[in-house]
C-alpha cells in the first residue's frame, strides 16, 4: 500500500488509493477497551469543507458537536489539563459525471 502511495503520480491517483484502502486499521484491543473508559460519537454525515474561489481554496463548512459530558463536571475540572482525541474517518465521494 505505501509503495502504491509513494508511486501515485498525483494528488488524483492518492485520493483513488484512499478509497481504495481507507486510512487506518483499526485494532479490536484498543476498541474494546476505548468501550470502558471513552465517550465515543459517531456520526454519519457529508459536507464540503472546502470550495475553489477562482484558483484559491478557501474554507466552507464544518460540522460541530456537543461533547457527551455533563457541563457541571467539565467546569468542575477548572484549570486540570485533559486529553481530547478525535479519529475521524472520511470516504471521498467524486461527483458522477
Amino acid at each position: 500500500m505505501q509503495t502504491q502511495m509513494n508511486q501515485a503520480a498525483n494528488q488524483m491517483q492518492r485520493g483513488a488509493l484512499l478509497r481504495r484502502y481507507g486510512y487506518a486499521v483499526p485494532r479490536f484491543d484498543r476498541a474494546a477497551l476505548s468501550s470502558f473508559n471513552d465517550a465515543t460519537i459517531v456520526s454519519e454525515e457529508s459536507l464540503r469543507p472546502l470550495r475553489l474561489d477562482g484558483s484559491v481554496v478557501k474554507s466552507q463548512n464544518m460540522n460541530l458537536h456537543a461533547l457527551p459530558w455533563p457541563t457541571e463536571q467539565l467546569e468542575a475540572l477548572g484549570t486540570t489539563q485533559v486529553q481530547l482525541r478525535v479519529t475521524l474517518s472520511y470516504f471521498i465521494e467524486t461527483p458522477s459525471r
